[in-house]
């Protein structure tokens, strides 16, 4: 997934696999089990380094 940013706050969860995380200038790779928080509207891209299964939050506030 190219650049974006969203409003809300997201954690992303890597369930299986490895995702890489590219975000405030450094990517970081997440693999089965392992968790990352960005605040809403930082910029970030995601890629799959290897099949993998995730689950994202994005926490909207009004």
């Amino acid at each position: 997934m190219p650049e974006h940013w969203v409003k809300g706050q997201v954690t992303l969860q890597c369930l299986s696999g490895a995702i890489a995380v590219d975000a405030h200038g450094r990517t970081v790779v997440l693999h089965g089990g392992e968790m990352l928080y960005l605040e809403g509207g930082a910029a970030h891209a995601l890629r799959a380094e290897s099949d993998s299964i995730a689950l994202l939050t994005i926490v909207l506030k009004d």
